[in-house]
């Protein structure tokens, strides 16, 4: 190692704006590699001459701009990649979903309703002396009964699975153009099935898929009771 030679760390190149792709695909790799005490990752170090010198020369100018176009092609590929992979996700997206007769899921419902307004209150029953769930519509209930059957099954898992790649999309600066139509999809899925199972929950199901979308949606106590099981 040459003491008279002044060394830039990878940190050192981060706050001058290279990336370490970057610098693996211009110089190949570092000057000289430190080994440190056990456990440490080695100390990698650039000449600062030569990183200068790449930064004010032509050739290297021609250089980024071919890695920046190259660079920004694989980021296309990466987006076209990630939103078919979206689109086949939602496409070939199995529901799993347990769903009883309508007489016991209301059942379900009420009990439900019940232990969760408890554990949110600490009050067994509300506050006129009925218990909770006799203190909502029937189409309330069938609101609390339908959140139970999406809580029950796998659609937030889905909708988990899809948003991790369009925040990974995010991170590099590229919104996901299909995100709002598979969401869409996996939730018509979900809508469709408890409809075609249960008629009678037609409109709760509508409402609350209205309610998925659509903000200042006001309907009786459709926050009140999706506060709660979310």
């Amino acid at each position: 190692m040459d003491y008279d030679t002044v060394y830039l760390t990878w940190d050192d190149l981060k706050e001058r704006g290279w990336s370490r792709l970057l610098m693996l695909a211009y110089f190949g790799g570092p000057d000289i590699v430190l080994q440190r005490s056990e456990g440490q990752q080695p100390l990698e170090l650039f000449e600062e001459e030569s990183v200068v010198s790449c930064e004010i020369g032509q050739d290297s100018r021609d250089f980024f701009d071919k890695y920046s176009e190259l660079v920004s092609m694989a980021m296309e590929r990466k987006l076209f990649y990630n939103e078919k992979r979206s689109n086949n996700f939602c496409e070939s997206f199995d529901l799993l979903i347990d769903m009883p007769d309508l007489d016991t899921l209301l059942d379900r419902a009420r009990t439900e309703y019940d232990r969760r307004m408890f554990l949110e209150t600490g009050d067994e029953f509300h506050p006129d002396g009925e218990t909770w769930s006799d203190s909502i519509s029937e189409d309330a209930l069938k609101r609390v009964a339908v959140l139970m059957l999406k809580n029950s099954s796998n659609i937030n898992t889905a909708l988990s699975h899809l948003k991790n790649i369009k925040h990974g999309l995010a991170e590099l600066g590229m919104p996901s153009e299909t995100y709002m139509s598979c969401v869409d999809k996996l939730y018509d899925k979900f809508y469709t099935t408890v409809k075609e199972k249960y008629p009678d929950l037609e409109s709760a199901a509508l409402e609350l898929k209205q309610s998925e979308t659509i903000d200042g949606y006001t309907s009786e106590n459709i926050y009140r009771i999706k506060s709660i099981f979310n």
